[in-house]
């Protein structure tokens, strides 16, 4: 359940890449990829050092490795991080799709329906939260494959380079 979450993360940050970076050039797939692979080496060093130190969650980890001052650092971090980028997600979900499929309904009606979708699972708690992202990994592959495989007659390669950006 872990992974499949870790996963979701992962593929959401991969396909809301924010709009305004799209007519950057040919070099923005490589960020996007090189942050997908960032994001999994820090999950597998997470699930290494967890299992390493033994701990249940990443918080025990931290107070065994830092003590009890250090380890409330690292927590304090660790959440803003974290609420940081669950801004920055769901803000980027908010706008595809208000520029793709409700053009005309505002920011905040979106958002007030996607945390009203959320909140519940949340506070019923992580494990409600793993079943079903283990559930919406299945279909999350299956619709990306479909996308994948259905567009591939119009792939134009060529137009990826050049490969290490301007100049490179």
């Amino acid at each position: 359940e872990s992974s499949a979450m870790a996963g979701l993360s992962v593929a959401a940050k991969v396909l809301f890449v924010q709009f305004e970076q799209w007519g950057r050039g040919g070099v923005l797939w490589q960020t996007v990829l090189g942050s997908a692979l960032c994001t999994l080496a820090l999950f597998f060093a997470v699930a290494y050092l967890l299992r390493r130190t033994g701990a249940q969650n990443l918080f025990d980890a931290f107070d065994q490795l830092l003590g009890r001052k250090g380890g409330g650092v690292c927590k304090l971090a660790l959440c803003a991080a974290q609420g940081v980028g669950m801004v920055l997600v769901t803000h980027s979900f908010c706008t595809a799709l208000k520029r793709y499929s409700m053009v005309n309904t505002p920011v905040w009606f979106i958002l007030a329906l996607l945390l009203g979708a959320a909140l519940p699972a949340a506070w019923m708690g992580l494990e409600i939260v793993g079943r079903q992202a283990k559930i919406l990994l299945d279909f999350f592959v299956l619709a990306a494959a479909v996308a994948v495989l259905g567009a591939s007659w119009s792939y134009e390669g060529y137009r990826l380079y050049p490969l290490l950006g301007e100049g490179g």
